[in-house]
């Protein structure tokens, strides 16, 4: 009987993709359904609101990552990665005592043997509280009309709230709508800190989420809240491995910091012949703006080879005086404590991401001199 329910249960998944009939099971996701027919909501499409997680607001897509311009020209990864929504956010105001976000992606069934279906597809809401940021809500597949998903939440307090809003981190977002209750206020808005340039953090698979359970606990995105800055995610799974042509994707943006952790993905050769040129390279091309050079994470203890060679090309660099002063060094020490703390033996589970989100909002702080 126990095998005969497990093979019902799993064939209601496979007949109607990741949602399912989830709701049939889960009271919090069939209430969800029901807040979502209440009329008295306004939607606002968010194409209207700046991505300040953008390396400029001319990508290939509305939600894609590289400049329309450059996607002739990089790496046939980062190509196929580029509609990633990996790292954006909206950064809002609202005096309404209830938000909504509806989204689209353009699949809702692939898997990922590394991200979960809420990695993958759904969306996270945040509101700041006090000095920090409270996560409120997030928006779950539900087999929504036309392939459109939706989540509200109810806002606490009576006053204005700051608001983030993470979209997917590996889909492809065909569009996004905001909504408040009608007469109510929504805008975009600055950080607290006053930051207006943003970190861009061009990496790996750990970068490119690599694999927190939801869009808010990617490590980079938990180090942006803490600093209270605009943040820019580059993180191409397997496919970072220091081409030419991405340091002008970096620099494409006017940067408070460039962060370059590319070293999961680079043989040592590769470290060895290509560090030295890109990160000159993506200096003349941002000469005022500080480089942050790291090294991949060592969660088994033993020393990584290319971590090997990049912390020779940094020494050389150094010595040689190059980059005038701009160039810091950040070693994996520190970064993963151990094996429980990634999903396999180098990527970073909820746990690893938080660890890597201290480490990484302590390097960041020191190379533009926060406090």
């Amino acid at each position: 009987m126990k095998n005969y329910i497990t093979v019902l249960f799993a064939a209601g998944f496979i007949m109607n993709g990741l949602a399912g009939s989830v709701a049939a099971f889960d009271s919090r996701i069939a209430s969800d359904a029901e807040q979502a027919s209440k009329d008295g909501f306004v939607w606002k499409d968010a194409v209207a609101f700046p991505l300040e997680s953008k390396v400029c607001a001319s990508t290939a897509t509305p939600y894609g990552r590289i400049p329309a311009d450059m996607m002739d020209k990089v790496p046939p990864g980062v190509k196929w990665m580029a509609g990633n929504s990996t790292g954006h956010y909206f950064l809002l105001e609202t005096d309404s005592p209830k938000f909504g976000v509806r989204w689209k992606c353009a699949q809702t069934s692939s898997t990922d043997p590394y991200i979960p279906p809420q990695g993958m597809y759904g969306i996270d809401i945040y509101m700041r509280d006090g000095a920090g940021w409270r996560f409120l809500k997030n928006g779950r597949l539900g087999g929504g009309s036309d392939g459109w998903e939706e989540t509200r939440v109810d806002l606490p307090g009576d006053k204005t709230r700051r608001l983030l809003v993470y979209l997917p981190i590996r889909a492809e977002v065909l569009g996004v709508k905001l909504g408040v209750v009608a007469g109510s206020k929504l805008a975009p808005c600055g950080h607290e800190s006053g930051i207006t340039k943003p970190v861009v953090h061009y990496g790996t698979s750990l970068v490119h989420d690599g694999c927190a359970s939801r869009p808010g606990l990617v490590f980079t995105s938990q180090a942006a809240r803490s600093l209270d800055l605009p943040y820019v995610n580059l993180g191409f799974s397997g496919c970072a491995r220091l081409e030419p042509i991405m340091a002008d994707v970096m620099a494409r943006a006017d940067a408070t910091l460039y962060i370059v952790d590319t070293a999961w993905n680079c043989t040592e050769a590769q470290v060895s012949e290509r560090a030295e040129p890109f990160l000159c390279r993506l200096h003349a091309l941002r000469p005022d703006v500080p480089i942050l050079l790291c090294e991949g994470p060592e969660a088994s203890g033993l020393r990584h080879g290319p971590n090997v060679a990049l912390k020779a090309v940094y020494d050389a660099l150094v010595k040689e005086g190059s980059l005038d002063g701009k160039l810091s060094y950040l070693p994996a020490a520190g970064m993963l404590l151990n094996g429980d703390a990634t999903h396999d033996y180098i990527h970073p589970n909820d746990t690893g991401s938080a660890t890597m989100a201290t480490v990484f909002t302590e390097a960041i702080a020191k190379a533009i001199g926060l406090r």
